[in-house]
């Protein structure tokens, strides 16, 4: 899936998917925009009434400046965490008709940074890059473990890529002059390469075991304070694990990803 900010192109992506994969004709693609609950409930429509045995929500924005979705949403939540949980919303019910299904998030270290205000999620009254970065990638764990507590059957495992140099970043506009040049230099000294950063997504896609999302524990590089190296199994912030605050997010997220998608 992607973001409406997309590193390559859909068809160069395919195009690598296929020259690896044992049967290339069965790799298909279909457009989707997670910055609009429209294009997430079209794509949901589209895939083949079948059971789900991997989802993974990798896709992602960071560091933008105050825009907004087509729906009105600040568009780091609206696109990391709306859109990812009215995907998941929508085929929920093929995830479940799968043998041994699992729903993977990626998250980030930046989920121990998060400062979620419940009652301002869209940063309406004080923007800043960082923290709305910082509390979407939480809020996108809480929700991943808040899966994982109502459908157990789903599989949901949380796994973060480290530092990958990409440009996840590009749109800095807003950030100051030592957030820009922090990235620059992180990029240069202990970014990892895409293929190094996509090893936690692929352990929690296909290791026999992984830990679940409620568990406590999720995948991540092992170097370095989880910014680099081989995926390992640790501790997640204890920030995302309060039960009273999953609630409450997942019932707004219900509510409002249904209200744009009618």
């Amino acid at each position: 899936m992607t973001s409406r900010f997309r590193s390559i192109s859909p068809s160069g992506t395919v195009t690598a998917i296929r020259s690896v994969a044992t049967d290339p004709a069965s790799i298909q693609q279909s457009p989707l925009d997670l910055a609009s609950l429209a294009s997430v409930a079209a794509f949901a429509s589209a895939l083949p009434d079948r059971p789900i045995d991997r989802l993974v929500l990798n896709a992602g924005v960071m560091l933008t400046k105050r825009e907004e979705t087509e729906d009105g949403f600040e568009m780091m939540f609206g696109t990391n965490v709306l859109g990812h949980f009215a995907l998941v919303s929508h085929v929920l019910d093929r995830v479940l008709a799968a043998h041994a299904p699992r729903v993977i998030t990626q998250s980030s270290e930046s989920h121990r940074s998060g400062h979620l205000n419940l009652q301002d999620l869209q940063h309406t009254t004080d923007f800043s890059p960082l923290d709305a970065y910082n509390d979407s990638k939480q809020a996108q764990h809480i929700l991943a473990v808040e899966l994982d507590r109502r459908y157990p059957h789903a599989g949901s495992v949380v796994c973060q890529p480290g530092w990958v140099k990409s440009d996840l970043g590009r749109d800095m506009s807003n950030a100051n002059l030592l957030q820009r040049g922090a990235y620059a230099t992180g990029n240069l000294i202990i970014g990892q390469t895409p293929a190094e950063g996509a090893r936690s997504a692929l352990k929690a896609a296909l290791d026999d075991v992984v830990p679940s999302a409620s568990s406590g524990s999720y995948i991540t590089p092992g170097k370095f304070h989880h910014l680099r190296g081989k995926p390992i199994v640790a501790e997640a912030s204890p920030l995302v694990f309060d039960a009273a605050i999953a609630k409450e997010l997942w019932q707004y997220a219900t509510e409002v990803t249904k209200q744009h998608s009618q």
